[in-house]
């Protein structure tokens, strides 16, 4: 019967019924790792890529506020960008490098450019444009305004044979121009004083502390993946602290196999690492500890050894003796007829 399948099934696929399994394109890939302790110390970096192009970012610092770092861009076409910069007391610096058309090396806030292959333009005078001599308007002459002739109603007996008329000049109003108050800085020097005779001051009133406290690490952190769109990923981590530690990696690829370990440690020393694998054939797994009271015993299949039991003595049966009665002979009666003694 199994023939006769097999068979069946390559019949069907040499005449294209059944089609081949479709390859598996790869789009992109990417990684990443971080690290850090319970100081300020920590590390960061990852790299991803695509079909049309990629980026990446990395850095580091410590408790120090000081930091180093870089990340970049690329596109299909080649253009590429990567700025590498550090920061620090001293401020923000970054240098870009870049072959991008259209750029020319210049520093700007600080920043260095590195662009190979890119000619500076020729620098460009600017124009001179001559400045027109102001225009000086001529103050207007004051208008003399006639005041109105004024109506009043003749009283009686008496009569004006002519009206009088006033003339005014227009006012004139100047404008009050107002300096803006000046303020000088304060010198450095004073600044500088005011700030030790403050900080001396808070530090023997005890409210700042003269040394600097010393920091305690409680531990660290280590961590990295990778995959990619076939199906393949790895990752780890391991971390660290006081009282003990973690730890976790695994592989795989598009078929279903994994290889992986994790393990498990206490501050006293002991410890338990498990390595496993998981692929067609099922899961299997590799126990390695020094934890008191385990010993070395096959997985799946344990050996169990039992304890002799001890013998149980039974208690005695008991012993039934028969005992026998003596026959009751019927009594005869007179009429003939016998009757047991026991009817009375």
């Amino acid at each position: 019967m199994k023939v006769i399948v097999f068979l069946a099934l390559c019949g069907i696929a040499s005449a294209g019924i059944i089609a081949a399994p479709a390859a598996i394109v790869s789009t992109g890939s990417s990684s990443q790792t971080r690290s850090q302790d319970g100081l300020g110390n920590y590390a960061f970096a990852y790299n991803e890529n695509h079909a049309t192009g990629g980026s990446s970012r990395s850095e580091s610092g410590n408790a120090l506020g000081q930091v180093v770092g870089s990340y970049s861009l690329g596109v299909v076409d080649g253009r590429q960008r990567v700025v590498n910069y550090v920061a620090d007391a001293l401020g923000f610096r970054a240098a870009i490098s870049t072959n991008e058309p259209g750029t020319a090396p210049k520093p700007a806030a600080s920043t260095s450019i590195s662009s190979p292959g890119v000619i500076a333009a020729a620098p460009v005078a600017a124009p001179v444009v001559a400045a027109a001599a102001p225009v000086v308007a001529a103050a207007p002459a004051p208008a003399y305004y006639a005041a109105p002739a004024p109506i009043h109603a003749a009283p009686l007996g008496a009569y004006y044979s002519s009206v009088v008329n006033h003339g005014y000049p227009a006012p004139a109003y100047a404008a009050k121009v107002v300096a803006a108050p000046a303020y000088a800085a304060p010198a450095l020097w004073v600044i500088l004083f005011v700030f030790v005779a403050t900080h001396l001051s808070l530090t023997s009133a005890g409210l700042i502390p003269s040394a600097p406290v010393a920091l305690a690490n409680t531990g660290n952190s280590v961590q990295s993946q990778t995959q990619d769109s076939l199906g393949n990923y790895a990752f780890a981590y391991t971390e660290n602290h006081a009282t003990g530690g973690t730890s976790r990696k695994e592989a795989g690829n598009p078929y279903g196999q994994v290889v992986g370990s994790y393990s498990l440690g206490i501050v006293d020393g002991r410890q338990r690492i498990v390595n496993y694998v998981a692929d067609a054939y099922g899961f299997r797994a590799q126990v390695l500890t020094n934890e008191p009271g385990t010993a070395p015993t096959a997985q799946a299949q344990p050996a169990i050894a039992v304890a002799p039991q001890p013998a149980i003595a039974l208690a005695p049966q008991p012993t039934f003796v028969a005992h026998g009665y003596p026959a009751v002979q019927p009594v005869a009666y007179p009429s003939g007829y016998s009757v047991s003694p026991y009817l009375g």
